[in-house]
């Protein structure tokens, strides 16, 4: 098949305008060359001369790299006849979680005998992928994930403990144990944003307290930061999450002036004498229960400029009332607050929103 040959640096480039002038044959992938030059297939279509913008590359005579599946859906018809794939083919899950080398599928009741297919599939999908889990749903006092391994790729080990990546850190969890969500990566970003304004206007590093950190990502984040914070408190009822969550601050702790970890139930922290007006930053991130809990933990910010940071699910239409509420709660206890910010980010449920609150402090 023809191709034409470009430069690597330019491969993004060239595929767009090809597809644009309608030259590119999309049914086949781009062919590494060398570690300079990229080939990119032409469709049969495609004039023996080409437009005048591409002369100065070369047209080259190769195989073609054909597309594989695009997605696990695909190849299920390889364990499965073609009857069975149509008969449920408006069930087959579209959606997972990727989890470091594990893939976490909910997969619905009326066609769980196809788990172990499912789980296979998207092991030959997905090469990098270890272990495929079946998740059930929340469970336990800790509500974590209730999973059930379906397919496990030959010679490897089924261990839950895993190392992810987020935010450009590793950290530690065993989604069997704790509470973790890969989706609120981009919440931490934000968090860790207010907190760099925050030390700008304190001019000094942060003390800061996470009293529902499970293993420690919103922490990580903030201590990935270098300069960003002095002083840090984090804490779980989960015991599960501690030996992990001190796994996951150890790289750091050369860093701060004071560590503690802590089992703990969060509304108990206030009744700590040596806790209480310590903190700049506090996390809230208790998204059922957050409104009603930041009562019970303003005792611990300072005195002086400091910041809650929260996350909670709510109405849309009641930002208006909620920030009412929390300035009758709040102020008779910290008149310094400043401005209460509410934001939608995205859609929970229906009529339910995920929103950011932030309690400002002067």
């Amino acid at each position: 098949m023809r191709h034409l040959r470009v430069p690597s640096k330019k491969t993004s480039f060239f595929l767009a305008e090809l597809e644009s002038d309608n030259l590119l044959f999309s049914g086949a992938g781009v062919v590494a060359i060398d570690a300079d030059f990229r080939a990119i297939p032409l469709c049969e279509t495609a004039p023996t001369t080409l437009p005048e913008k591409y002369s100065n590359y070369e047209v080259v005579d190769i195989e073609e790299k054909l597309r594989g599946p695009t997605s696990y859906i695909e190849r299920l018809t390889a364990y499965i006849s073609v009857d069975e794939f149509e008969a449920n083919k408006h069930l087959w899950p579209s959606s997972h979680d990727q989890m470091g080398d594990l893939i976490l599928i909910k997969i619905p009741d009326e066609i769980k005998q196809y788990s172990s297919i499912i789980g296979k599939a998207l092991l030959a999908q997905h090469s990098r992928i270890r272990m495929v889990m079946q998740d059930n749903g929340v469970k336990g006092e800790w509500r974590v994930r209730d999973l059930e391994k379906i397919a496990i790729r030959e010679g490897k080990s089924d261990t839950t403990l895993i190392q992810v990546k987020e935010n450009g850190n590793n950290i530690w969890i065993d989604p069997t144990q704790v509470y973790y969500s890969p989706r609120l990566e981009s919440e931490r970003q934000e968090t860790l944003n207010s907190a760099i304004l925050l030390k700008e206007k304190l001019g000094r590093p942060l003390n800061i307290i996470d009293p529902y950190a499970g293993v420690g990502p919103g922490v990580v984040c903030l201590l990935s930061k270098p300069g960003l914070v002095d002083k840090v408190h984090a804490s779980d009822l989960n015991p599960a999450t501690i030996p992990l969550l001190e796994k996951n601050i150890a790289p750091f702790k050369d860093n701060l002036s004071e560590v503690r970890i802590d089992c703990v139930d969060a509304l108990m922290i206030k009744n700590a004498e040596m806790l209480r007006d310590k903190f700049d930053l506090l996390l809230v991130n208790l998204p059922h229960n957050t409104l009603e809990h930041i009562f019970h933990l303003i005792p611990l910010l300072s005195k002086g400029a400091s910041l809650l940071k929260g996350w909670a699910i709510i109405h849309e239409e009641d930002v208006d009332i909620i920030k009412e509420n929390l300035h009758t709660i709040v102020i008779p206890h910290k008149p310094n607050l400043s401005e209460i910010i509410i934001t939608p980010k995205r859609t929970y449920a229906p009529y339910l929103v995920y929103a950011s609150i932030e309690l400002h402090f002067d």
